[in-house]
């Protein structure tokens, strides 16, 4: 994150230590004017952010600016986010609500709006007779981002949150249940409506909308013994009109932790408005700030799986085996003291169950994969004869530990062995590795000198070393292993991902396609750097069939490409989209986790660029082997983050997403597994997928991307 900044933890329970802190809070129950449902609980949404900012995060009174009512009109919130953007400082924290009535405005500019509409805030005064001049019209998405902007380009970080219906991208924003949705506006006459904005990237920004652009966020009367400031009573009878996704959300950021991240509070606050309310509002997230700490602490490097619900030992988890998720794999929290133990029973595509072996849990709790059960045949590992009696009795204990590695067992035969583990005692001149070259070409190992140190090599089936980190130093003996044992890990994985989307012959349903970039001059029309090394791309018109991937001589390295997806059916579907690299990574090239996840879901019909903003992703073949691509499609959504895995150790994952402009950064590229090239698809009841295997060769010229 190019704009991020080295934050200080105050006290374990303390905020964070920022320059400044300020906060805007916005809340309008007053619509009857406007012939709207009224939205009382609007006004119990900013008491209670505004109790819950100052007891958890530590903001004092002066910086928390609240309007409400006849003080949010179009024009008073303009002024509200003008004057926050002139207090802001480098360094300061931002925070910003908003609760009111949320609506849709067919779009005018042009600009291709997801559906062909904007989202719109309903500010007080709006759709009446008695405003005059901006404030009788709605504030768009496209203002909302142009607001946000100069706030951003100072703040060290901004959180966004809008408790309004279609609110997941409107910043570019046990009663009977009231729907914070206005009817769509009839402003022809918009003043901005027509304007065409460059929209601004909210870099170190954390934007939230409690549904997404097509769902109503409902605010409901519940009993929970609050007052109206959100304050506990012992009145349990205290009925609290709120946001559902509010009262959640200040849940979820008064019991915050030292390590919890902003989307640890949102996930955990999207869980308990589903298992808690019983509504189908499906929160979304945006933002490249959503995995710092929001109280200091150590942030978990793990993937985390929430946990759905609780019924007495019986465990659900909202993730399944397109997660990762196997049966007889277990799971704890993310302190490894903790005793708590769930272990997998079963497992659909999105979700899973277990039993809670040991410990107490609760719905919206975190779990960490402790014990990975594989679901595909073990890995078989054999040796080849090593040059000495002394690297013989190394490659016994090497091979003992690999073989008792989950996963792997040994080759009852050579030629059945999926896997070599070798000590070898590479010859090396001129700083490159020393090959044979006989009659029938170069041999695949290198020359031995008795007089190099020893190192340990895992090969394929091929004879070929994997990777260049699994040709391992072997001092000291117990690091070598322990590296071995990591990459090894990971490469099963892998292996096990490749094996799990080739069950089936399937077909797949969604369409994907190659969009391809060649090499330009600097300063043409279109050029724009990719690395700091001086390489320069253009994208050349038009798409091509995936299958140009595969073509017999290779695509030559340093090869660009992105990616067109495309849903021909009726039905939305949810696509993710992965590669699997040489060097041990499985990285999640769309959706990536700064984007909100419901981008993944392609309506009926849609074809989506992942080359264009907001997405902007695809790779770089800057690596020489044999590659692989994984086109996931679901009918709901899953967290597909949880299938990303780091490099082998001794590896740089260069997992990076392409700028605004310029371009910032690429994928990296590549995967080394059978050496086949040929495409598999697989289906599993409400999913199905494509592999996609490809190689990389050393030639650097550009190609010709001709079908």
């Amino acid at each position: 994150m190019g704009h991020a900044v080295v934050l200080l933890a105050l006290l374990a329970t303390g905020p964070l230590a920022y320059a400044g802190q300020h906060a805007l809070l916005i809340g309008i129950s007053d619509y009857a004017r406007a012939g709207l449902t009224p939205l009382p609980g609007a006004l119990t949404d900013v008491a209670m952010m505004r109790d819950v900012l100052h007891d958890r995060l530590g903001f004092r009174p002066e910086e928390i600016k609240v309007l409400t009512d006849e003080e949010a009109t179009h024009a008073g919130i303009r002024r509200a986010f003008a004057g926050l953007a002139e207090r802001v400082a480098p360094g300061d924290f931002v925070y910003i609500h908003y609760s009111g009535h949320g609506s849709l405005l067919a779009d005018q500019s042009g600009e291709g709006e997801r559906g062909g509409q904007d989202q719109t805030w309903v500010p007080y005064g709006a759709r009446t007779s008695f405003a005059v001049g901006l404030n009788r019209y709605d504030i768009l998405d496209d203002e909302i981002n142009a607001w946000l902007a100069p706030i951003v380009g100072k703040a060290s970080a901004l959180v966004y949150v809008a408790d309004a219906c279609h609110s997941a991208t409107n910043t570019r924003g046990e009663h009977a249940l009231v729907a914070r949705a206005a009817p769509s506006a009839a402003q022809a006459d918009h003043p901005f409506a027509r304007s065409k904005r460059e929209s601004t990237t909210l870099a170190n920004a954390v934007l939230i909308g409690s549904a997404r652009d097509d769902e109503s966020a409902s605010e409901v009367a519940i009993d929970q013994g609050h007052d109206l400031a959100g304050a506990p009573t012992t009145d349990s009878s205290t009925k609290l009109q709120a946001g559902v996704f509010t009262y959640q959300w200040e849940r979820a950021v008064r019991e915050a932790q030292p390590g919890d991240t902003w989307r640890h509070l949102f996930d955990r606050t999207a869980i308990r408005i589903a298992a808690q309310h019983h509504l189908r509002q499906r929160p979304q997230l945006t933002g490249t700030a959503a995995d710092r700490p929001v109280l200091g602490g150590e942030v978990s490097k793990q993937a985390v799986v929430p946990v759905a619900g609780v019924e007495g030992q019986a465990v659900s988890l909202k993730a399944g085996r397109l997660s990762g998720i196997t049966i007889g794999s277990v799971f704890s929290t993310q302190d490894p003291a903790d005793s708590v133990r769930v272990r997998i029973t079963e497992a659909g595509a999105g979700w899973s169950k277990g039993t809670l072996e040991q410990g107490r849990l609760a719905t919206g709790d975190f779990l960490v994969e402790r014990e990975h059960a594989y679901e595909t045949a073990p890995l078989r590992v054999a040796t080849l004869p090593p040059e000495s009696d002394g690297d013989a009795l190394l490659l016994r204990r090497a091979f003992s530990r690999v073989t008792t590695l989950p996963g792997f067992v040994p080759a009852t035969k050579d030629e059945e062995a999926d896997l070599f583990v070798v000590v070898l005692r590479p010859l090396r001149s001129n700083g490159g590795l020393q090959h044979a070259v006989g009659a029938s070409g170069r041999d695949s190992l290198p020359i031995q000198d008795p007089q190099a140190a020893p190192q340990l090599w895992v090969l394929d089936r091929g004879e070929r070393l994997i990777h260049d980190d699994m040709a391992i130093d072997l001092g000291p003996e117990s690091e070598a292993f322990a590296t071995l044992a990591a990459n090894l890990t990971r490469y099963r994985r892998l292996v096990e991902l490749k094996r799990l989307a080739s069950e089936d012959q399937a077909a797949s349903d969604l369409g994907l396609a190659v969009i391809h970039f060649a090499p330009c001059k600097p300063g043409s029309t279109g050029c724009e750097p990719i690395d700091s090394d001086g390489h320069y791309v253009s994208r050349v018109p038009g798409t091509s069939a995936w299958t140009v991937l595969q073509r017999d001589s290779g695509l030559p390295k340093n090869t660009v490409a992105s990616f067109e997806l495309h849903n021909p059916g009726l039905r939305d579907r949810y696509a993710y989209l992965f590669e699997l690299a040489p060097n041990g990574c499985i990285n999640l090239i769309f959706p990536s986790r700064d984007l909100p996840r419901d981008i993944a879901r392609l309506i009926g019909g849609q074809r989506l660029d992942l080359s264009q903003p907001p997405i902007e992703t695809g790779v770089i073949m800057d690596t020489v082997g044999d590659a692989s691509l994984v086109l996931l499609s679901t009918q709901m959504p899953i967290q597909a983050e949880l299938l990303a895995q780091t490099c082998y150790r001794g590896s740089m994952s260069v997992v990076a997403r392409w700028g605004m402009n310029p371009l910032e950064a690429l994928l990296l590229s590549a995967v080394q597994g059978s050496g086949q090239r040929s495409a598999f698809t697989f289906s599993v009841g409400t999913w199905g997928g494509t592999v996609i295997d490809y190689r990389v060769v050393a030639r650097d010229t550009p190609p010709s991307f001709s079908d």
